[in-house]
């Protein structure tokens, strides 16, 4: 399509249409998100974005943010603290895609060793893929506290962040922090577990 500018408009107008009329399928207007992205028709992933569909917004806000528009980067930290695992690992990885370093902030409130690892794991990705020296303290901080299944993770973010090669040893990085003073981090505070999402409790 990319190719063939009248084949490209050509399914853009068919993709419209379906997009616009109202009795058509969430699932079906859902499917034509990846086709957007690859062919970066940001308004009609606008369209989307404002969908009375709460599911369907999600996921165009979520393509957005990953794009970088970063009218939908602002919602983002609101989605990482939904109840939908999916949906909050979701907007964490859009907001490592993003580029921005105001996402920052909202990642490094993840980094408390007691929310689920699948969060945790997503943040320590998108820390690296945001590559901001300002995250270098708190994960230093992090990996003295971070279960053994998350220190593999952790040393490589900070590998890739600070461009060293240190292992797992807490005081050979703090002694790298000491030597090199990387830039100190954002405001932020750690987000507190919910317990009864943890355990799989409902709510009362």
């Amino acid at each position: 399509l990319r190719k063939d500018e009248s084949l490209k408009n050509s399914a853009l107008e068919l993709l419209k249409a379906v997009l616009t009329q109202a009795h058509s399928a969430v699932a079906l207007k859902a499917r034509t998100i990846a086709l957007l992205v690859e062919l970066q028709e940001f308004p009609l992933l606008h369209l989307l974005a404002q969908s009375e569909s709460p599911a369907l917004a999600t996921q165009a806000s979520l393509a957005l943010c990953r794009l970088g528009h970063r009218s939908q980067v602002k919602l983002c930290p609101a989605l990482t603290e939904s109840d939908d695992l999916t949906i909050a690992v979701q907007a964490i990885d859009a907001m490592g895609r993003s580029g921005y370093d105001e996402t920052l902030a909202t990642l490094l409130e993840t980094l408390n060793p007691d929310l689920d690892r699948m969060l945790i794991r997503a943040s320590l990705q998108a820390l690296e893929r945001l590559g901001d020296q300002r995250s270098i303290r708190p994960l230093v901080q992090f990996l003295r506290d971070a279960p053994d299944y998350l220190k593999d993770t952790t040393v490589r973010t900070l590998r890739s962040v600070s461009s060293t090669r240190l292992g797992h040893s807490i005081e050979d990085w703090q002694g790298w922090v000491e030597r090199n003073n990387p830039p100190p981090p954002p405001p932020y505070v750690l987000r507190s577990s919910n317990s009864t999402t943890v355990l799989g409790i409902p709510e009362p």
